[in-house]
């Protein structure tokens, strides 16, 4: 099971963000976004952004990244 605990980073508007993150038992090899089946257009623009595969979900509201091995690479590829 997951622990969550908050980050405090700052968005594109320097408006402060409360994230929170969690800490799996077990390492994903390959990252996911999961969000909710209602918010596709959205879902599939913050997976493009991390070049992550997107899936939708039955929740109603809640965005999740699960990071996986491939994370590093990807994220530093993107800002590059």
């Amino acid at each position: 099971m997951a622990t969550l605990r908050p980050l405090s980073s700052w968005s594109r508007n320097s408006a402060a963000v409360n994230l929170p993150v969690g800490d799996a038992s077990a390492t994903r090899d390959r990252s996911l976004v999961l969000y909710p089946a209602l918010r596709p257009q959205l879902g599939r623009i913050l997976a493009a952004q991390f070049g992550f595969r997107a899936q939708p979900t039955d929740s109603s509201e809640a965005f999740l990244v699960l990071l996986g091995r491939d994370a590093p690479n990807r994220t530093a590829q993107n800002r590059g």
